[in-house]
């Protein structure tokens, strides 16, 4: 639910960017929309992670893997896959996501907000993988989004980490052999991520002052039972590349 909301959001506040940009109550709204989508992102992160855990450490102990070799070696699992798709998903997403910033009379060059996921899961798995493949990738990530234009920049791509401990925290406390007595301070970790995160884009940033809004979306993600979504994780990567697209045909023949 939390994905459909998050895109029906989005449609709102990029109806605002091209057919009323003095309506800024559009805008206002659309606030909460990246912050849920970056929570998807933690939360098919964490999927994936858990899944390519769980097949390396069965094939450790099948001895097919050392337990040293489990640890410290890169192998194409699931994570590989799901970074190249959020890859090709920003590439097909530029040419619609540029029209659509010409219709809104933005002359100036920007990477799509797909560029800014597959960064950010460089940045996730970096973090997490314990593998220096992985963390010299997520360095080159955060340059990468400081350097070059594109939706949301270091912010966006530092977003789905902040939300990650929330997203570990709703499995410790949903999971049966989750530990429950962790989620709390998960919650906490993952609120003070957000908050610092908003900090940074207000004060280091400049962000508009409204971006602050995005912390009405915790809540949201904290009452998130921790469940794969059972709409297909393909209509999202077509909505948003189609949504953008349509927005800017209508407005040439507006």
């Amino acid at each position: 639910m939390l994905k459909i909301l998050a895109a029906v959001l989005m449609l709102v506040d990029h109806i605002g960017l091209v057919f009323f940009p003095h309506q800024l109550w559009l805008r206002m709204i659309g606030r909460l929309s990246m912050p849920l989508f970056a929570y998807a992102i933690a939360t098919g992160y964490y999927f994936t992670a858990r899944a390519d855990a769980q097949a390396n450490a069965a094939k450790a102990q099948s001895g097919e893997l050392t337990l040293a070799e489990n640890e410290t070696t890169p192998r194409f699992g699931r994570f590989p896959k799901y970074l190249l798709t959020m890859a090709v998903f920003a590439l097909v997403s530029q040419i619609p996501f540029q029209m659509m910033r010409e219709s809104a009379h933005i002359t100036s060059f920007g990477l799509n907000i797909g560029f800014t996921w597959t960064l950010a899961l460089a940045v996730l798995h970096g973090v997490f993988s314990r593998k220096l493949l992985w963390q010299f990738a997520a360095l080159l990530a955060v340059i990468a989004a400081w350097q070059i234009p594109m939706d949301y920049r270091i912010y966006g791509i530092l977003y789905p980490l902040a939300c990650y401990p929330i997203v570990r925290a709703i499995h410790a406390r949903t999971d049966s052999n989750g530990e429950k007595a962790t989620a709390p301070l998960g919650y906490l970790w993952g609120a003070l991520g957000q908050i610092g995160v908003n900090l940074m884009g207000l004060f280091v940033l400049g962000f508009w002052q409204f971006q602050a809004l995005a912390l009405v979306s915790m809540p949201l993600m904290a009452l998130d039972k921790g469940r794969k979504s059972r709409i297909t994780k393909w209509f999202f990567y077509v909505f948003y590349p189609a949504h953008m697209l349509l927005l800017a045909l209508l407005a040439r023949w507006a």
